[in-house]
């Protein structure tokens, strides 16, 4: 039996590789719990990826997926033991990482949220929504400096997305650098004006010009 595990219509087989039956049915099984985590049933999505890492425990995206489920039904303890788990069999697993440092912060254990995030920055990333969610602690942890690294490294990394110019302009509004932000405002909007971090810019723009504006009156 031959499974064909590809995106989209078109397949090169010349880039294909051979997978253990072990594999493939993980796979299926952990592409079926990502998908009900899509579709908000994180009970049912749980049962599917248990499954998953019970048939093949070194797929380390079931475990990923396992500890999303958790989180998402309230089980943090359990969320955070099959994120470490990801790690033990995938150490360069990201998104693992990111997930383990974003649990640990709603858990309130920030100085070990900040070493996860510390080694994430260190790590050849190329991963530009890592970046942003980055920025984004940095920015709550009121570390505007911080946030503009990593904002800028996830603009390098996806010059056609809106959302990282958005996020800098975010933060040169915040910095009262209302030029600054008008400018990164217009270059988002070229992008994606109805992205949801665009918004939000042009929002604080305004409201900003409204104070400024009752401040001279």
């Amino acid at each position: 039996m031959i499974l064909q595990l590809a995106v989209g219509p078109r397949f090169d087989y010349e880039d294909a590789r051979p997978i253990s039956d072990q594999m493939a049915l993980a796979m299926h099984y952990s592409n079926r719990g990502a998908e009900l985590l899509r579709l908000e049933e994180p009970e049912r999505a749980r049962e599917m990826l248990k499954i998953a890492t019970a048939v093949d425990p070194t797929w380390s995206h079931a475990w990923v997926n396992l500890g999303v489920a958790f989180r998402r039904s309230g089980e943090l303890e359990a969320a955070e033991a099959a994120y470490r788990r990801a790690l033990i069999v995938a150490p360069d697993h990201v998104q693992a990482y990111h997930n383990l440092a974003m649990l640990l912060w709603l858990r309130d254990r920030r100085d070990a949220a900040s070493e996860i995030l510390r080694l994430l920055d260190r790590r050849d990333n190329r991963d530009p929504f890592v970046y942003l969610s980055l920025g984004d602690m940095s920015r709550r942890e009121q570390r505007p400096d911080e946030a503009r690294r990593f904002y800028r490294r996830a603009a390098r990394l996806a010059p056609k997305s809106a959302e990282p110019l958005a996020a800098l302009g975010l933060l040169a509004v915040l910095d009262e650098k209302r030029p600054r932000a008008e400018r990164l405002l217009r270059r988002a909007e070229k992008r994606a004006p109805d992205e949801e971090r665009v918004i939000r810019l042009r929002k604080a723009l305004e409201l900003s010009s409204g104070v400024e504006s009752s401040v001279s009156g």
